[in-house]
């Protein structure tokens, strides 16, 4: 999988991931307050339903006991239920004695007594299609003993139910009849698909059984609505996904496509340099890295030519003559253009001593005693040294001679090849101590050609065995002890 879409994938998986938990946290949240809001409005329709049965309840009370005072003040039973019914006050009327039997019957008498609902008792009214509720008062003699009860009573259709509860979202119907294996002061819930539906069952007060129904909140559009907010989000998101990570991939491609150019030798590749973000930074430094590079490259090429027109004119002057004093020019000028140094100094070993035999750039000590100061030490031991002194980079090589066993086993010490102040006032590394060493040895192998020439010149032999003589007469290299480097002692 490519970056590209490894960064859309965590992007998009980001913004999906929060958006879907968000979507169902919401759909729970809502189905629960929707469920909450019905169980609400089943609550409140109870309540209302068993305030308006009740008020029911008080009037047929009310009538009754209206009854029972006209009973005792001496009136008719049959006259004081007929005015009870006419003047509205309840819309049947009956008294009766202990025994049952009706003294004074008014109003609507087609359901029968036994199915009037009690609303002293909670008994609930009788099969039909009317609820006919009803409340009792008992009669006394003067004597106080029990003479029968007075009974007004009130019919309630479905209609009635309807305009005395009146609950938007609730359908509410009064049941009559018995029902068996019901406790009274209850009320059931009953929850389908559909529906929410409560049952309130008769009890002192509200002696009607009564249905309460609302319908069951719907989730199917909210989620529908959800998972088209959800979808659409999604598309949003893998759109704005894509984007930010193509924003973010194509100068990363870019710079890699630059170094693959790089790779392939073409330096003069750059990256583009968009934004100054943390991408735009990684091109920017990758540019001067480049150039850096490309620069470096031509730098070194340079030094290349030079190195290989320095060692021809070396191998043209060596080939070509036997002078030392030419040789050593020529190895002066090039080991001080290799090493970028700005002055040199080749110091031949006499005797005890080193003698300046040339020098370029700024002059320097013609005669050096063997074993003091920094050319003499470099000769005592025959150790290169590069550092800096007296606020000077300097370097320092022997030139040591072949061996010649078994006469001359270790070399012998033929001089001192030293460069000054390198240009730009950096110190001599390592490589450029590589670098003299190998002029060093040039110098020596030509010092002893020279002298061998001179050592067969038939003009001059007496000439050149003083020369050779001088030379083999220099300090033998003594070992030190324990294996260290040789010394040259005086």
């Amino acid at each position: 999988m490519t970056l590209r879409r490894r960064l859309a994938a965590v992007l998009l998986s980001v913004v999906l991931g929060p958006l879907l938990l968000g979507a169902l946290a919401v759909g729970i949240t809502a189905t629960r307050l929707a469920e909450e809001r019905a169980t609400e409005r089943l609550g409140a329709a109870a309540t209302v339903v068993s305030t308006a049965v009740n008020t029911v309840c008080q009037r047929a009370r009310s009538a009754a006991e209206g009854l029972a005072a006209a009973t005792a003040r001496g009136e008719r039973p049959a006259a004081a239920t007929s005015f009870l019914v006419t003047r509205g006050l309840a819309e049947s009327a009956r008294i009766e004695n202990t025994a049952g039997t009706a003294l004074g019957v008014a109003g609507d008498v087609s359901v029968p007594v036994t199915r009037w609902g009690d609303c002293t008792h909670g008994t609930p009214p009788g099969n039909g299609a009317r609820a006919v509720i009803a409340a009792e008062v008992g009669l006394h003699r003067a004597d106080g003993s029990p003479a029968g009860r007075a009974r007004a009573a009130f019919t309630v259709t479905a209609a009635d139910l309807d305009a005395l509860v009146s609950v938007p979202g609730v359908e509410v119907t009064a049941v009559t009849g018995a029902r068996p294996g019901v406790e009274k002061n209850t009320e059931t819930d009953v929850r389908s698909t559909t529906l929410r539906m409560r049952v309130l069952e008769p009890v002192p007060g509200r002696p009607v059984r009564t249905v309460l129904r609302t319908p069951a909140p719907d989730a199917t559009a909210l989620y529908g609505a959800l998972s088209v907010v959800v979808l659409t989000a999604a598309g949003a998101a893998l759109f704005a996904a894509n984007l930010l990570a193509k924003a973010l991939t194509t100068p990363l491609a870019e710079v890699a496509a630059a170094a693959q150019l790089v790779a392939e030798g073409d330096l003069a590749a750059r990256a583009p340099v968009r934004v100054l973000d943390e991408v735009g930074q990684l091109a920017a430094t990758f540019n001067r890295m480049t150039r850096s590079l490309q620069a470096y490259v031509a730098a070194l090429t340079a030094g290349r030519d030079q190195l290989r027109g320095t060692l021809a004119l070396l191998g043209d002057t060596m080939s070509s003559t036997n002078d030392v004093d030419r040789i050593l020019d020529v190895v002066l000028e090039s080991v001080v253009a290799t090493t970028a140094a700005e002055s040199g100094v080749v110091l031949l070993a006499e005797e005890s001593e080193l003698v300046g035999r040339r020098s370029l750039g700024r002059p320097h000590t013609v005669r050096v005693t063997i074993g003091e100061g920094l050319l003499g030490g470099v000769a005592a031991t025959g150790e290169a040294r590069h550092g800096r002194e007296n606020c000077r980079t300097f370097i320092a090589v022997p030139i040591v001679g072949p061996p010649h066993p078994p006469a001359i086993p270790e070399g012998r010490l033929l001089g001192v090849l030293a460069l000054y102040d390198r240009l730009g006032g950096d110190d001599f590394d390592d490589g450029d101590l590589l670098t003299v060493r190998s002029f060093a040895g040039q110098v020596a192998v030509a010092l002893e050609n020279a002298l061998l020439h001179r050592a067969t010149d038939p003009i001059r032999p007496h000439r050149a065995l003083r020369t050779v003589s001088r030379v083999l007469r220099a300090q033998p290299a003594t070992p030190a002890a324990d294996g260290d480097a040789p010394r040259f002692v005086g």
